[in-house]
């Protein structure tokens, strides 16, 4: 039988290990972050006493995000999955949010509908192979983490600024942004000790901002293997994307559940695919 607890501090360690093998590339400043933003939000199926899976949420006011759905391999195939699943779905529902949203990997989308997520785009994942060996060039930008979440609150229209703030400030030499004189744009790329780093989020008030900080950190970043993940809906996005080297990989689907918010427009690269 599947217990289900609130995730600590303590099963972090864990948490990381099931996504290190799936490749997700999390670190144990991901999984303390949203723990700190909701002590509750997060959690950990147990079998026996022993961890067999882990899910995750996030609450941004009036969007709540589904992520990090695993199970152990050896553990799979008895409904654990969905049993976890349901239960980060209800607790998100228990806070009476216009919208729940996820990243669905498409052997799950049937799932997802099952549990009445509906379709809304293609969450496209897009890589750029590393250029060479020169060194990183870390940002010098001296904006305060709080004004990049002010930005962002006006951009998107979501509140996640406790989260950015907080993301922000913990990769801040990897930090881009162009001021007129207030922030207009920014992105943040999260350097993995292996596998690809992650260029995200990337907002932009204008496509040529967005460009302008997606040729910069190529230029800086060349000697990395780099992700992104972008909405289709945002088709100027790709376009920089594809020009500047990067290449489609297997992408994901989003799906909402609730109302549908449209908030894209300014989104030209989404935080993770476990939070949006």
């Amino acid at each position: 039988m599947l217990k289900i607890r609130a995730m600590s501090k303590a099963d972090i360690k864990f948490a990381v290990g099931l996504t290190e093998a799936e490749n997700w590339g999390n670190q144990v400043a991901d999984f303390e972050r949203l723990i700190k933003i909701d002590t509750q939000g997060c959690f950990v199926g147990y079998e026996k006493e022993h961890p067999i899976g882990i899910i995750t949420t996030v609450d941004f006011g009036q969007l709540g995000f589904l992520g990090n759905l695993i199970v152990k391999k050896e553990f799979r195939g008895r409904g654990y999955g969905r049993c976890l699943m349901q239960h980060g779905f209800d607790y998100l529902k228990s806070k009476k949010l216009k919208a729940i949203e996820l990243d669905g990997d498409f052997p799950a989308v049937r799932l997802y509908r099952k549990l009445g997520f509906k379709d809304k785009y293609l969450s496209f994942r897009l890589l750029r192979n590393p250029g060479g060996n020169s060194p990183i060039e870390k940002s010098r930008t001296s904006v305060p983490a709080g004004q990049v979440a002010e930005f962002d609150e006006k951009a998107t229209g979501l509140h996640r600024s406790d989260f950015l703030a907080d993301y922000a400030g913990l990769h801040q030499e990897h930090l881009y942004t162009i001021k007129r004189p207030g922030v207009v744009a920014y992105g943040i790329v999260k350097v993995a000790d292996r596998g690809f780093s992650t260029l995200g989020p990337l907002i932009a008030d204008e496509p040529t901002d967005a460009e302008t900080i997606i040729s910069t950190i190529t230029r800086n970043y060349n000697a990395l293997l780099l992700g992104i993940g972008v909405p289709e809906n945002n088709p100027q996005a790709v376009e920089i994307l594809l020009n500047y080297g990067f290449y489609y990989e297997v992408p994901s689907l989003r799906m909402y559940y609730g109302e549908r918010i449209d908030y894209e427009n300014k989104i030209y690269g989404i935080i993770a695919g476990d939070v949006g």
